[in-house]
């Protein structure tokens, strides 16, 4: 679609601009009803919109007076609380005043745009599995913050905005799904990860096992639009099983025409079969395989009448036919996973680790999908999902990092920065501190080992650098250095390493080589380190 230059539109009255912004919000989203939710939040009459800005919804719709309340909005309880429709259009409407801003003129289908000649596209490619790894403290998992949000939302989204304005957008879309962080660890496998065989118990205590998504596959179904599907056929689902239970039975023709099917409720709201030729239930996953154009039963077992079931429903309830990657808005998620080097990587991604890479995902030209083990699912993993991970270079669980891993990600090195520390604070110059102390760790150790600025950041006075020193900073090299105290001292200097009185032992022969001994202490003399 084609777009008002900045003057033209804000010549405009405000019902022309509403009709702009309408045309642009049908150009980004794959249905009816999600852009009818547009218009009724921008006429204000959708209950998604809070009380306390509903009365003046036409204000902030607005081209100079959104602008300016945007940030309080954002900050208001009522923005918190809304639903996911509400902070959609928001964010929709914020890009759309942002490509007016920049005189972007043309906008097609794919949610791409061209600039004019005087104007910079202000979009950044990056890639769909990437690293942040670095000593600890270097800010790895806050970067993860600020990637995410560039994935999603573009450059221009984080350009100005303060860090509380960045965390609550973060939350929002987490709240929202499209942003998933988790952390790895030892104990975590494929069937958290990927998919697994859970138990479930019903009121009645009875025992039953059933196949449960995990993380990654969720937001997997989320990014290709499957999740959508699902929530659809949930309350499609949910109408059949009222009707079931109003009127005792259905009746569902046979796709071959014949006698009808009859099916009333299980004790699990799944179908019964009410007929004497046969026994059996068809569960609500079942007949969503079949929906899905799956194999619902490794057996084939009813798998025509879970067919008819389906045409049922397209029928009687208007379910939409499934259409595999029918990406929704071309929205991109970002699943972080902080620690990554934590877990074990191949057990963990199994057979998924070759369809991460770009050229295997969905759409690509050497598109790739496996049969999960449990589900019997064909699965791909979309090319709008990017993973984030960040490592800790001063753990050694890093030289066991998965070889395969490390062949399909790209690495970002975040290592310490001084000049973001304060030069004098009360005397003390923060960043010739940091400097010299990491200089001679990477002597006595490795550059991998170094300390991070962030432990420093939120220092004020003296007393606050004495706490991070004990809390942080000096347990830190006690790992580094393995209790090695001499090599510590070679770090902080005698003011913090003193070297003990040599030690009288009992009237006994014995051979043994000599031994230093050192105490740590807590000092204020912080300008030792580095004078």
């Amino acid at each position: 679609m084609e777009l008002p230059t900045k003057e033209k539109y804000e010549k405009m009255e405000l019902s022309e601009r509403i009709e702009c912004f309408k045309e642009f919000a049908k150009e980004k989203v794959t249905s009816n009803a999600l852009d009818e939710i547009y218009v009724r939040l921008l006429q204000g009459t959708s209950k998604s919109v809070p009380d306390s800005l509903r009365e003046n919804f036409f204000e902030y719709v607005s081209y100079i007076k959104f602008k300016n309340k945007n940030k309080q909005i954002r900050a208001t309880d009522d923005f918190r609380k809304a639903d996911g429709h509400f902070r959609s259009v928001l964010n929709k409407y914020e890009k759309f005043l942002q490509f007016i801003e920049n005189n972007v003129i043309n906008i097609d289908n794919n949610n791409e745009y061209n600039m004019d000649q005087n104007t910079e596209k202000k979009t950044q490619n990056f890639s769909l599995n990437q690293i942040f790894y670095g000593p600890p403290g270097t800010g790895k998992t806050y970067n993860t913050i600020n990637r995410a949000l560039e994935i999603i939302c573009g450059k221009d989204f984080i350009d100005g905005k303060d860090r509380v304005e960045l965390k609550d957008e973060f939350k929002n879309l987490s709240e929202e799904g499209q942003i998933v962080f988790i952390t790895f660890h030892q104990s975590m496998g494929y069937e958290d990860f990927i998919e697994g065989i859970k138990p479930n118990c019903d009121n009645n205590e009875n025992i039953s096992y059933k196949i449960e998504d995990g993380i990654f596959k969720k937001i997997c179904d989320k990014a290709t639009g499957t999740a959508n599907y699902e929530n659809e056929f949930d309350k499609i689902w949910q109408k059949l099983i009222e009707y079931i239970s109003d009127n005792d039975k259905v009746a569902i023709p046979k796709l071959n025409r014949g006698k009808d099917l009859e099916f009333g409720l299980s004790s699990n709201n799944s179908l019964k079969f009410l007929y004497p030729e046969g026994a059996g239930t068809l569960t609500k996953d079942n007949i969503f395989d079949v929906y899905r154009g799956l194999k619902a039963r490794e057996s084939g077992a009813y798998q025509n009448y879970m067919e008819a079931v389906v045409q049922y429903l397209k029928g009687k309830y208007d379910l939409n036919k499934y259409e595999e990657n029918n990406i929704e808005d071309h929205k991109n998620y970002v699943l972080i996973i902080d620690e990554i080097n934590r877990g074990n990587v191949s057990q963990i991604f199994g057979e998924l680790i070759t369809l991460i890479e770009e050229d295997k995902r969905l759409g690509k030209d050497e598109e790739l999908k496996v049969t999960l083990p449990y589900s019997k699912e064909e699965f791909g993993v979309p090319n709008n999902l990017y993973i984030i991970g960040t490592m800790n270079t001063a753990d050694r669980s890093v030289e066991a990092l998965d070889t395969a891993l490390r062949r399909r990600f790209s690495f970002e090195e975040i290592m310490p920065k001084p000049e973001l520390l304060k030069s004098d604070m009360q005397g003390i110059d923060l960043q010739r501190l940091l400097k010299i102390i990491n200089e001679r760790i990477e002597k006595l150790l490795d550059r991998e080992h170094q300390i991070g600025h962030s432990y420093f950041l939120e220092v004020e006075d003296l007393e606050g650098l004495k706490q991070v020193f004990k809390d942080k900073i000096i347990p830190l090299l006690q790992e580094y250095f393995f209790g090695d105290y001499g090599k510590i001292g070679l770090v902080l200097g005698k003011e913090f390493v003193e070297k003990m009185p040599e030690t009288k032992f009992a009237n006994f022969e014995y051979d043994m080589e000599d031994k230093d001994v050192y105490r740590l202490k807590i000092s204020d003399k912080f300008k030792s380190i580095y004078e």
